[in-house]
């Protein structure tokens, strides 16, 4: 049985009722040495919406994705409440082996304190590259882009996002090593999509490693221990259909046509478990 230990922040009797529900993975400590150790992971959630299950269900969402299905005691997950102001301390990029930002309807250049306040957590992160890694999902890859120095700006159609699309990795790839053998499979990657945003141009040091019909910068290697990505591995096509295209449809950012499109391109064979286990194997740093 999976458990979860919650937001830090929340009330106790939260913390009571959550960690005795059985719906995610069990959660184990760990630090960044030793042989046999446990390793111990973070999500920070960016969005709090009721439609995901609030800030719980996208924490879920990321630890059925990235969590180790072969052996699941050697890893603890933590949920931070980003959205609501909590993060990790500076100490637990010694602490943690690795976090994963989420996604949020949010942009990244919003002046909101939780935002600014997350934006220095990776500039720290940054300055370590020894320490923990991070990984930066969609509204986390733009964050990260906007954190380090690079421009985030609406998407270049200046229309929302939803879809399935194929990712192309650029001519020369020097990407790290889990994503080369990601890659070196295939010539494209399907992924899905929901953006309004993107990440236009690169902070310094960074490397673009892969674009799409509708984004220049789908992959980014930011720095030795930070890696972004455009695309969501860990919604599922059930997400979509269910929740996202009657929520943008109601909320007039998906037109017919767009539906359409969304409806045709989800039912297309899906690279995201793969590019999951690539994003695990480079935040459990297992790629050297």
């Amino acid at each position: 049985m999976w458990k979860i230990i919650p937001p830090r922040s929340f009330p106790l009797f939260i913390h009571s009722f959550r960690i005795s529900v059985s719906v995610a993975r069990r959660f184990q400590m760990s630090s960044n040495t030793g042989n046999c150790q446990r390793c111990r992971y973070g999500v920070l959630v960016c969005d709090n919406q009721e439609k995901w299950g609030g800030v719980r269900g996208i924490g879920k969402r990321f630890i059925d994705a990235f969590g180790s299905e072969s052996d699941p005691d050697r890893e603890e997950w933590h949920i931070f409440s980003a959205v609501d102001g909590e993060l990790p301390s500076e100490k637990d990029l010694d602490t943690f082996n690795g976090f994963f930002i989420s996604g949020s309807p949010r942009s990244a250049n919003d002046n909101l304190k939780w935002i600014n306040d997350l934006k220095n957590f990776i500039s720290s992160a940054a300055k370590s590259p020894s320490k923990a890694r991070v990984v930066g999902v969609c509204f986390g890859h733009q964050l990260i882009g906007a954190a380090l120095g690079g421009e985030v700006t609406p998407n270049p159609s200046k229309k929302f996002v939803l879809q399935s699309e194929e990712i192309k990795p650029v001519e020369d790839f020097q990407g790290n090593e889990a994503f080369r053998e990601l890659i070196e499979c295939r010539d494209s990657l399907r992924l899905l999509e929901c953006h309004g945003d993107c990440v236009a141009s690169l902070p310094p040091g960074a490397t673009s490693l892969a674009s799409s019909t509708t984004c220049q910068h789908e992959m980014i290697q930011f720095a030795e221990n930070i890696f972004g990505i455009q695309a969501h591995p860990e919604f599922t096509v059930q997400d979509y259909k269910e929740l996202l295209i009657p929520d943008l449809v109601a909320g007039g950012k998906l037109d017919e046509n767009g539906q359409r499109v969304c409806e045709e391109t989800i039912s297309l064979p899906l690279d995201s478990a793969r590019m999951a286990a690539a994003l695990k194997k480079f935040v459990a740093k297992e790629d050297n």
